[in-house]
């Protein structure tokens, strides 16, 4: 919804200079188009998880999907001035799992790894993404590199309407959780050693191999 009502808005400022490029309108257009699609699907994905179905899993390269979600959020991390870095393993075994459930899982741990920036100096703001082997499993973590989690909060993370947000309604890394563990994974959260706090979540590899 955010990067649908970005792309409205870019369209609405082109549309005001009185000689708009239409290449340019018909480009956001698609765009729109595009997330407007995304966005449905998300939705049905969830109903489906809420529903305990498992037609929607199939073999997914989770450097694939994290590499969709950097290109979904270009413009937003353009915006926040963010820089987004990422250390993906090239032979990582495959995961059995909903790919669109996925995307929502990486999304909402980027968008508040950059939420916790905005004090950093430019040069500072800055998030790390990396997938790497865990034994039977393919762990993923988005480390950023703001202030960290305080320690009272840590065991309430994933607690249904906890937010340090003063907009935050507090469901996100909540639906975060069951998407993962729906997907036979588990997820954390902690502060890093050098600063800032890192989330992570593993996926089981398909077979155990």
């Amino acid at each position: 919804l955010a990067a649908i009502l970005s792309n409205a808005q870019a369209a609405l400022r082109f549309l005001e200079t009185g000689k708009p490029d239409l290449n340019e309108i018909r480009e956001i257009l698609r765009d729109i188009v595009h997330d407007d699609k995304r966005a449905g699907n998300v939705i049905r994905s969830l109903r489906s998880m809420m529903r305990r179905t498992e037609e929607e899993k199939k073999p997914v390269m989770l450097k694939e999907v994290i590499e969709d979600v950097i290109a979904i959020l270009h413009s937003e991390a353009v915006f926040r001035n963010v820089h987004i870095e990422s250390d993906l393993g090239e032979s990582l075994p495959p995961v059995l799992a909903d790919r669109i459930q996925l995307q929502q899982v990486i999304l909402n741990l980027i968008m508040n790894a950059t939420e916790a920036l905005p004090q950093n100096r430019p040069e500072e703001r800055k998030i790390i993404l990396r997938t790497e082997a865990a034994d039977s499993c393919v762990r993923a973590s988005v480390r950023d590199f703001g202030r960290g989690i305080e320690k009272e909060n840590l065991d309430r993370l994933f607690q249904p309407f906890f937010t340090t947000k003063g907009s935050g309604l507090g469901m996100g890394l909540t639906l975060t959780k069951s998407i993962i563990e729906a997907n036979g994974g588990r997820i954390w959260g902690e502060n890093h050693p050098d600063g800032g706090a890192i989330f992570a979540f593993e996926l089981p590899v398909i077979g155990g191999q």
